[in-house]
């Protein structure tokens, strides 16, 4: 059997083996393809340490956009 892992038992049944987050109006929303039939657990794995990784990569940017428009640069350069 696999271990739990934070709480969540992957089920090799279930689409993307029964991860969490599923979306009631659109269930399993996968439109291209990441979590299709016979993919591993440790590509699963992957995937979802790969988007909390580019998420917070992204929200680093927006706010050193946003600390870059509220402070002028050298020499009150403005753009």
């Amino acid at each position: 059997a696999i271990p739990a892992i934070n709480g969540w038992v992957p089920d090799e049944y279930a689409p993307c083996f029964g991860l969490p987050g599923v979306v009631a109006p659109t269930g399993y929303f996968d439109p291209l393809g990441f979590a299709q039939a016979g993919i591993s657990l440790n590509e699963v794995k992957r995937n979802r340490e790969a988007e909390v990784m580019h998420g917070r990569v992204a929200m680093i940017a927006t706010v050193g956009y946003l600390a870059g428009e509220a402070v002028s640069g050298p020499f009150s350069i403005v753009g």
